[in-house]
């Protein structure tokens, strides 16, 4: 059993019955900046699972347990999106970070792995979501401006209307 965490900044995760008035804490996420952005509760499977300014989480409601599935996320802002599988089995997230590859990312919720899904090139893809059944991901994907090179912001055609379902894996 999880206990509160006197001090410290973070969720705390409880389980109630609303008819007797009576719940109980399970779960404690430590939360050193930011907040939760979403969260997505599955009853068949008594699991919660969350994603904060830079942390994704599962929690068992059944064991009690809180897992860290992914940390040291960028601090999220609006160039850091995150999609949860409506079956909570994977994330879509984008990373637009200046060091490292950027992109549209695919993050596996059992094991943490994180792989490419739709790396920045000739293209810059953002804001990934996936489709209510699970089967696609929709992202806006815009082409790089003509004489440009780069895969920053600047270098590519934004405009409202781009991207295209593609099938999830």
């Amino acid at each position: 059993m999880a206990t509160r965490q006197t001090g410290k900044r973070g969720i705390s995760v409880f389980c109630g019955d609303i008819t007797i008035g009576k719940s109980e804490e399970i779960s404690f996420i430590p939360l050193d900046q930011g907040y939760i952005h979403h969260l997505n509760y599955l009853p068949e499977k008594a699991e919660l699972t969350l994603d904060t300014t830079n942390s994704i989480w599962n929690v068992d409601m059944k064991s009690k347990t809180a897992r860290l599935i992914k940390g040291d996320l960028p601090a999220r802002d609006s160039t850091f999106q995150a999609s949860i599988s409506p079956d909570s089995s994977a994330y879509v997230y984008e990373l637009q970070q200046a060091d490292g590859e950027q992109g549209v990312y695919y993050l596996d919720t059992q094991s943490g792995e994180a792989r490419p899904f739709a790396l920045n090139g000739d293209t810059m893809c953002f804001f990934p979501t996936w489709s209510p059944d699970g089967q696609y991901v929709a992202m806006y994907s815009v082409e790089r401006l003509p004489g440009k090179t780069g895969t920053s912001w600047g270098d590519s055609a934004i405009y409202s209307g781009g991207g295209g379902l593609r099938p999830s894996e």
